[in-house]
């Protein structure tokens, strides 16, 4: 008979912090690998070549320090969650494309849940951020047989049905948080309210084009841009005209090739200043743009170029007793799980090493992860 570990179910804890500002990561659940999905998805067309030994060659920025990994596999999500949760993070913002059956989106939408799932499981909170653009993408794809209000009510109906009612879905004012990432769009912002109505708090990011009906129509903006100046000046439009604001710090924004509007990291102190502007004007929120865009740079995921750097400058921003080598657990149990796939007893103690981690005990956690 194999040997088995009875394992002990641990609700999580919530993490003590200095700094209370409410603090998300943009997440972008769009990952595949050969190994999970068949494929290397969202990874390039060259995954499968190396340009150094343990380095394969994608046009990303920063390369993770895990590899390459798929967003549907249940140790990369509880390695991600677990390292936000440490970090003082408070939950994610899932960069979302609906549940409608067209291009990738259904690859997606089955990574937005289980990261939900999975946060659920580390006590964190989540809201989408819906790309309304991909309503102009059905629209065209179906060549008019609807019009975008219809796709659109689909869409909200079945977050009201199946997503804001989930119990760790974040609520602001007492109504589920709505972010999109326009309005891209052709609709009004009347249009838009008519669609969502008022049971919802609104939210549409501060650079795209808006005109006074549209203003009118949501209840607060968010930041999102690489330059820590720019990101705080749009902190300051949306406190001068919405109660509800989402402030933005982004570490940097960076291209392969590069481009003219790359935002310089500075070695972290752009980061820092979108950061510590954040605190002093107390928004709503804080949301981190991104977990994982390693396309453009802006991850704070570990990578093998700066390590745990980003999330370093997180756990020291929102004040939590945790360090980097609490990450490198988190780092050690997706090693473990990717060593010992497949094997029934050595599995069971990794699901007793996440539930310690979850519920913040942490010495118990490493001394059981070294035994094996």
């Amino acid at each position: 008979m194999l040997p088995t570990y009875d394992v002990t179910v641990y609700q999580p804890q919530s993490v003590t912090k200095t700094n209370s500002l409410p603090t998300f990561a943009h997440y972008m659940p769009w990952f595949g690998s050969k190994e999970y999905s068949g494929s290397w998805t969202h990874w390039g067309n060259n995954a499968d070549n190396f340009v150094s030994p343990g380095k394969r060659d994608i046009p990303m920025v920063y390369y993770p320090l895990i590899d390459l990994y798929d967003s549907n596999d249940p140790a990369y999500m509880e390695y991600a969650l677990l390292c936000m949760k440490l970090s003082g993070i408070d939950g994610i913002f899932i960069d979302y494309y609906s549940e409608m059956q067209l291009y990738d989106y259904p690859f997606d939408f089955k990574r937005t849940t289980a990261a939900m799932d999975m946060a659920d499981k580390v006590g964190l909170k989540y809201a989408v951020v819906y790309e309304d653009n991909i309503l102009t993408a059905v629209y065209n794809a179906d060549q008019g047989v609807h019009p975008l209000t219809y796709y659109l009510t689909n869409n909200v109906n079945y977050l009201k049905k199946n997503i804001f009612n989930r119990s760790n879905y974040l609520m602001v004012n007492g109504k589920p948080l709505f972010m999109i990432f326009g309005p891209s769009a052709n609709l009004t912002g009347t249009q838009w309210r008519s669609v969502i109505q008022q049971d919802v708090s609104f939210v549409s990011v501060f650079w795209k084009p808006q005109d006074a009906v549209f203003k009118a129509s949501v209840d607060g903006t968010m930041a999102w841009t690489g330059q820590s100046s720019a990101t705080n000046y749009e902190l300051d439009q949306c406190l001068a005209n919405y109660s509800l604001c989402i402030a933005g710090a982004m570490p940097g924004f960076e291209t392969v090739p590069s481009t003219s509007n790359n935002a310089d990291p500075r070695n972290g102190d752009n980061f820092r200043e979108a950061l510590n502007y954040a605190k002093t004007k107390n928004p709503t929120l804080l949301q981190i743009p991104t977990w994982n865009d390693w396309g453009e740079g802006t991850n704070i995921e570990p990578s093998v170029e700066l390590g745990y750097q980003r999330l370093q400058i997180v756990q020291q921003f929102l004040g939590v007793q945790y360090t980097t080598d609490d990450l490198a657990l988190c780092v050690q149990l997706y090693q473990k799980r990717k060593q010992y796939k497949g094997k029934q007893y050595e599995n069971q103690v990794l699901d007793q090493v996440f539930y310690y981690i979850v519920s913040l005990q942490m010495d118990k956690a490493r001394s059981l992860i070294a035994t094996i």
